[in-house]
């Protein structure tokens, strides 16, 4: 039995704690990309476009959302 599965999901998991760690600290996250970084979530991204929009419209402005799926799976249907 080969436990190369086993290792491979421990280096991983370093090296994502690593990179969000270095990433985190020098602040190179995009602040309108909350997608894997601690603390956020899709109800954070959620939120940001619901007051984005909210926003527009309290200003009588004009509010377009357009929405890309990128699935393989929603593409093969």
């Amino acid at each position: 039995m080969s436990n190369l599965p086993f290792l491979s999901m421990i280096l991983e998991k370093l090296v994502a704690k690593r990179l969000e760690t270095l990433l985190s600290s020098h602040r190179l996250h995009d602040n309108l990309q909350p997608a894997y970084r601690t603390g956020y979530s899709t109800e954070t991204a959620q939120l940001k476009i619901h007051h984005d929009i909210a926003e527009t419209l309290d200003t009588k402005c004009m509010t377009a959302l357009v929405l890309l799926v990128l699935s393989a799976d929603y593409i093969r249907r």
